[in-house]
């Protein structure tokens, strides 16, 4: 299990560090992006980062998926940056 910050200060410092909320979509994690979804053999990725009072959506790699089966819930998971 990956320890993260107890108030998410340093994950907000760092976001802050290296400008990336507001930014736009680029290549690079476009690939990693991508690079994941086929790792880990699923149709979609994305990378989201949380700011204080926004979600902003970096890279999104979205394959052969046309639709979601509706008895699986969609279920986020927020990595500590």
């Amino acid at each position: 299990m990956i320890p993260g910050p107890h108030d998410g200060s340093e994950r907000l410092a760092a976001l802050h560090y290296y400008r990336l909320l507001g930014t736009q979509a680029d290549d690079e994690f476009d690939l990693q992006t991508e690079l994941a979804a086929e790792l880990s053999s699923t149709s979609y990725c994305f990378v989201s980062l949380v700011g204080e009072d926004c979600v902003w959506f970096k890279s999104r790699y979205i394959g052969r998926a046309h639709g979601h089966p509706g008895r699986h819930q969609f279920r986020p998971a927020l990595p500590h940056v």
